[in-house]
């Protein structure tokens, strides 16, 4: 990724002042080359989310970039202003980089949750793919809408994001479009989380230990 930050960083347009500006307001952007961009979630349109089936969860971007053919990866957002705040910092820019941390301070505040109800995971030993990786896809989840169970070369199951994996391959195998594990947070009630982003009914949470997993959104409310 740092390959990829570097470069979207380092284009003639957006320029710094831009880029901080763009992060500030959530505000996705497409350089002149038209290799490398930066889609949020409220970027997409009704044709592009409806008809075309395009979909960013809320904490997400999605980074276009050139490496010989054109792709994509999906970044949690604070990850993604963590980099740019860094980039500001190395080159200098120490008031464009506040800025940018107070976005990220604000997003922060803003996705804070409490346990409501422990949850205990079913998966004790997680599962850790890597884009690229090609697996067995399953059966659907009845309980969570777009949860699919997969298997991967070695025999090893878990569940997974539908929209984390590209099925074109075959009806029956898929390949991951970006890294995923499927780590669930065995937590506690009135232990506090830090929501990265929501997905198919579950979030993505971090401790303050920085570890990073996952947990049903039933079982917690917003502080």
């Amino acid at each position: 990724m740092n390959e990829i930050y570097h470069e979207l960083f380092s284009q003639p347009f957006p320029s710094k002042e831009q880029l901080a500006e763009f992060a500030l307001k959530g505000h996705g952007y497409c350089m002149d080359n038209g290799y490398f961009g930066v889609t949020y979630p409220n970027d997409l349109d009704e044709y592009e989310r409806e008809i075309e089936g395009q979909f960013i969860p809320q904490g997400m971007i999605r980074i276009n970039y050139w490496d010989g053919s054109d792709k994509e990866v999906m970044v949690v957002e604070k990850d993604y202003l963590i980099a740019l705040k860094n980039h500001l910092l190395r080159n200098g820019d120490e008031d464009l980089a506040r800025y940018v941390t107070t976005t990220l301070c604000n997003l922060e505040k803003s996705m804070e949750v409490v346990v409501i109800e422990a949850h205990i995971s079913e998966y004790p030993t997680p599962l850790f793919l890597k884009r690229g990786d090609i697996v067995t896809l399953g059966a659907m989840d009845d309980e969570f809408p777009n949860w699919v169970f997969i298997t991967n070369d070695a025999g090893e199951q878990a569940w997974s994001p539908i929209q984390y994996i590209d099925n074109a391959i075959g009806s029956s195998k898929g390949i991951l479009v970006q890294d995923y594990d499927n780590l669930e947070f065995n937590t506690v009630i009135g232990e506090k989380l830090s929501v990265l982003f929501e997905l198919n009914s579950w979030y993505r949470v971090s401790r303050s230990t920085d570890e990073i997993g996952w947990v049903p959104v039933h079982t917690v409310k917003r502080i």
